[in-house]
């Protein structure tokens, strides 16, 4: 999944221009099939990308999908990879992402009750 995120984010601007649904259809693309189990297991692959892009857009959006990897994996179960890069995700979240991300990050906490 981090490969297949990572490729959407290549040249996401000119495709973003085309289709304002690109990142909503993108990541719709990624989930479809899915059973829960296999959305909560690679919930960690978007973590890993969470902490390594810096881009503030991109960030808010990739909370956005993690947010509904939760949504499809019906769960509030906080996965152990989550729970282990909580600190190293809040820093990075304080550093790099904006308004809109900060909040996105919010109310993905608040949706897993944290």
């Amino acid at each position: 999944m981090k490969e297949k995120l990572f490729i959407i984010f290549n040249d996401w601007e000119s495709k973003l221009e085309k289709d304002e649904w690109y990142f909503r259809n993108s990541y719709e693309d990624l989930i479809n099939g899915l059973t829960s189990l296999e959305t909560f297991n690679n919930i960690p692959d978007v973590i890993s990308v969470i902490l390594t892009i810096k881009n503030s857009f991109l960030i808010g959006e990739t909370i956005d999908f993690l947010h509904e990897l939760y949504n499809t994996a019906d769960t509030t179960e906080l996965h152990p990879h989550l729970q282990e890069n909580l600190m190293l995700i809040n820093k990075h979240i304080d550093k790099y992402a904006d308004t809109y991300g900060k909040d996105a990050y919010g109310e993905f906490k608040s949706s897993i009750r944290l």
